[in-house]
């Protein structure tokens, strides 16, 4: 009875960790989508309105980026590379990166030039986007499959 007991407990968790992997996939794909975003509301403000560096954070909003902490750091005044330090961001170190010299360009040239800068940037975070969301299935599966066979084991290891 306990054997079928403890079955049923790993059962359980290994539904639930499953899940958990697959909430985490779903967000980072989101926040890849948010920041693309982002860049484009960016660009849209330099271009249309030609709005300084510190007024381009303030009325941008994004419930992905509010979730993770991001924007909130960039309107207390902080950098990306702030921002990323305070947030519980789920994009590679290559993406970061990124981002935090596309800050670093940010407000540092005539406004051409910024506008050149945003169309490089976006077009290189599509591609990354692009690749995420095509590599997104796969990493399910893997997710999937790995948790179920290694709740598999630790039950044939109990039993």
């Amino acid at each position: 009875m306990t054997d079928l007991l403890g079955g049923l407990c790993l059962l359980c968790v290994t539904v639930g960790l499953i899940q958990y992997l697959d909430r985490e996939e779903t967000r980072r794909v989101a926040e890849y989508g948010a920041f693309l975003d982002f860049l484009r509301y960016i660009r849209t403000q330099i271009d249309c309105y030609r709005r300084p560096r510190a007024d381009l954070f303030a009325a941008y909003g994004n419930a992905v980026l509010e979730e993770t902490g991001f924007l909130p750091k960039l309107r207390a005044g902080g950098g990306f590379a702030e921002g990323f330090a305070a947030s519980r961001s789920l994009l590679d170190g290559q993406t970061r990166e990124l981002l935090i010299a596309f800050d670093r360009e940010l407000g540092s040239s005539y406004t051409g030039e910024q506008l050149h800068a945003c169309d490089f940037y976006i077009a290189r975070l599509t591609e990354g986007e692009t690749r995420i969301r095509e590599e997104s299935p796969a990493r399910r599966k893997l997710h999937r499959t790995v948790t179920a066979c290694g709740g598999m084991l630790v039950f044939l290891l109990l039993v």
